[in-house]
């Protein structure tokens, strides 16, 4: 899906799951190919929620959304606004020297980011972009996962003390067949700060080749954004998927953006608006920030309702 925090842990972490599976079965499926040995990963579809899927497009979007977003709220100064579209050029170009060092073709997890020279430059372009780009935004106290809220907790903003609770109970552990003795002695966190330190170097990695490579499979894809999100703003995730190189570009392209549900009137009401082609959709989902299922329960269950059936969107 897409990703766990602010700018100290924002990003990849439900986006790097989505983005590890996409690998998987790019790498399952070469397999195949050529005749190896492989596991049969059953996929039936891909949906990725308000993901950090291809940086060097997204970073661009910032400050569009910092001062231009669908609730007209100006989130930083002329001034910070200035700064943040100066900074850009300097912030894609480490984007794009990260993604230069691997491999053309990785086919699988991994992309050769061993080397401490090329983890250097990727973690280089975290810090930079992050430091111009979202730092800004956070400055003024907002949440940086619905810019309609503040930030009322450090880190994640969002106060999931009765969740953490809830998920460290005996019985919910118990329910779930979680081995206590793997926990190392913590618990259910809502955010490992450690692990998510660890996934540094694929921060600005690419991902969305293995997207291409669903669709070209005829694997269908879901990608949905609230649009009050600023970290993985709804604006970027559009761009994207525009930008994406695949068969049904032209089509996907070409396809208008209608209100969602179908039946919703064309001057609102309705959950969101959609564009589809070729197995690939853009779901711009209204009134949610990054955690749209929590935002907009009625609208998420619609949405995955209609994804898992193979009903349409647009």
């Amino acid at each position: 899906s897409n990703k766990a925090k602010g700018f100290e842990g924002s990003g990849k972490a439900p986006a790097v799951p989505a983005a590890e599976a996409e690998a998987e079965a790019s790498k399952v499926s070469k397999a195949s190919k050529a005749g190896e040995a492989h596991v049969d990963i059953k996929l039936s579809g891909l949906g990725v929620g308000n993901g950090l899927t291809d940086p060097a497009t997204q970073y661009a979007y910032y400050p569009e959304m910092a001062m231009n977003n669908s609730y007209g709220i100006k989130t930083v100064s002329e001034e910070a606004y200035g700064l943040m579209v100066a900074a850009l050029p300097g912030c894609l170009k480490l984007i794009e020297a990260c993604n230069a060092l691997l491999p053309k073709d990785p086919g699988g997890l991994g992309h050769g980011l061993e080397m401490k020279a090329d983890a250097a430059v990727c973690k280089a372009a975290q810090a930079l972009c992050g430091a111009a780009e979202v730092a800004p935004y956070q400055a003024g106290g907002l949440n940086t996962y619905d810019v309609r809220a503040p930030c009322e907790v450090p880190g994640l903003c969002y106060n999931f003390t009765n969740i953490e609770r809830f998920m460290n109970l005996g019985s919910t552990q118990e329910a779930l067949h979680v081995r206590s003795d793997q926990l190392g002695g913590e618990g259910w966190q809502e955010c490992n700060y450690a692990v998510n330190g660890d996934f540094g170097p694929d921060w600005m990695i690419g991902y969305q080749s293995y997207v291409a490579d669903l669709l070209s499979w005829g694997v269908p894809a879901l990608i949905y954004a609230g649009d009050a999100d600023f970290v993985c703003n709804w604006y970027g995730n559009k761009a994207w998927t525009l930008a994406l190189d695949w068969a049904g570009k032209g089509d996907f392209n070409a396809a208008p953006d209608l209100p969602w549900p179908a039946d919703a009137a064309p001057d609102g009401g309705g959950w969101g608006e959609a564009r589809s082609a070729g197995g690939f959709t853009f779901l711009r989902v209204f009134g949610a920030g990054h955690m749209v299922p929590m935002d907009q329960p009625e609208a998420s269950l619609e949405m995955l309702n209609t994804f898992i059936s193979g009903g349409a969107f647009a």
